[in-house]
């Protein structure tokens, strides 16, 4: 049976930050069995786009910090690397390391944030769908990758966790061609799975003292939840984080899917809970869901015709609102060319969207929102949810 160790973390102070991520590796039986000396160990943050750390969109520096502390004192050498939802070159990722507080952190440690710009590829031959994948060179030549995800709701696969953040080990916009051919949930979460299981992380460390819910993974609403959570396995660590906010672990696509295939059973009984108990951290009430999830999920009679209607009435599509610049961060994004600039806004073509989210996932500016089409904001009235668009 896997271990999950939660341990509570009121904040980001550093001394309390280090004892939290000391208590939950010591909880698993230390790093001394994950890593050697001299081994290049990889840090794998979320860094999804530039963002301050009081914004909750990013891994805070501050448990990052902690992480690559343990890895120097047992003799091995943390690199920090991860490829944000945007352009793959030397001076986005600059820019992404100094706004999220990584470079200070490498700094002060004197160790290295990535910016070797190489890609490989690598054989999966035992993968569902991904046979083979053009990765970060410096992922798939780390003698081990440490998972460092952040607690946040997404609007595409629901929770943006452990097997989520490993998607981040695909360089640059590489990620939309993914997003392009892979349209569903379901389909997009098969490749998630075989991902990790290339990936193989010794050890996953999630910062969950501020998470987001609501219209995560970057538009959402910070909310204090107080844990660090960890765990050697990380599907295991996702049905955990998954119930601790309040979802079934059932209705989280990639847990689905590696239900499915075996690898996870996908229920909470099935894991060996450590450290403090699942019900003193619990949320009360419970994450608030994506726009996307609660119109695909229910009310009773919009969930149902989302299964038999999908499309443009039942899940929300993106639009610009009046924060718009044009800074063309969602055209660049967009896998299927869905957006042009048309008098100084975004303008999404709602015959091409697939919904795939990337546009409102990547806005620095929170200037897309979510809504329905207005046959399921009828549907959601007459039903009496809550669910026709994002809070921008």
């Amino acid at each position: 049976m896997t271990a999950v160790y939660i341990a509570r973390c009121a904040d980001y102070d550093r001394d309390s930050l280090q004892a939290a991520v000391q208590e939950t590796v010591d909880g698993l039986g230390g790093l001394a069995g994950l890593i050697r000396p001299g081994w290049r160990v990889l840090l794998k943050p979320n860094l999804l786009r530039p963002a301050a750390p009081e914004q909750g969109v990013s891994t805070h520096p501050e448990l990052v910090r902690a992480v690559a502390q343990l890895v120097l004192d047992a003799g091995a050498t943390p690199v920090i690397a991860d490829s944000p939802g945007g352009p793959h070159n030397r001076a986005y990722l600059a820019v992404l390391y100094r706004q999220s507080g990584m470079h200070e952190v490498a700094r002060e440690l004197g160790i290295d944030c990535n910016d070797d710009m190489r890609t490989t590829s690598v054989s999966n031959l035992d993968g569902d769908l991904l046979k083979g994948v053009e990765m970060l060179a410096v992922a798939a030549e780390a003698d081990a990758i440490i998972n460092l995800p952040k607690l946040k709701t997404h609007s595409f696969t629901l929770l943006s966790g452990a097997v989520k953040n490993l998607f981040g080990v695909i360089p640059g916009m590489g990620k939309t061609a993914y997003h392009a051919k892979l349209q569903t949930a379901h389909e997009f979460s098969r490749m998630l799975v075989d991902l990790a299981l290339v990936c193989k992380p010794v050890i996953t460390i999630m910062d969950g003292v501020l998470g987001m819910e609501g219209n995560g993974p970057s538009a959402g609403d910070v909310r204090r939840v107080g844990v660090i959570l960890g765990s050697t396995d990380d599907l295991a660590l996702d049905v955990v984080a998954a119930a601790l906010v309040g979802m079934d672990p059932q209705q989280v696509p990639p847990l689905a899917v590696a239900t499915a295939r075996g690898l996870t059973t996908g229920r909470l009984e099935d894991v060996e809970l450590r450290g403090l108990p699942l019900e003193q951290a619990r949320l009360d009430p419970p994450f608030r869901l994506p726009t996307a999830a609660t119109a695909r999920r229910g009310p009773s009679i919009l969930g149902a015709i989302s299964r038999v209607w999908p499309g443009q009435v039942t899940k929300p599509y993106p639009v610009a609102n009046a924060d718009c610049t044009a800074c063309r961060t969602c055209v660049r994004a967009c896998p299927v060319k869905a957006i042009t600039i048309e008098n100084g806004r975004a303008r999404m073509a709602t015959n091409l969207c697939i919904q795939c989210y990337c546009c409102h996932e990547l806005c620095p500016y929170h200037a897309i929102d979510l809504q329905l089409h207005w046959l399921g904001r009828l549907l959601t009235r007459s039903t009496g949810g809550n669910h026709g668009q994002s809070r921008h």
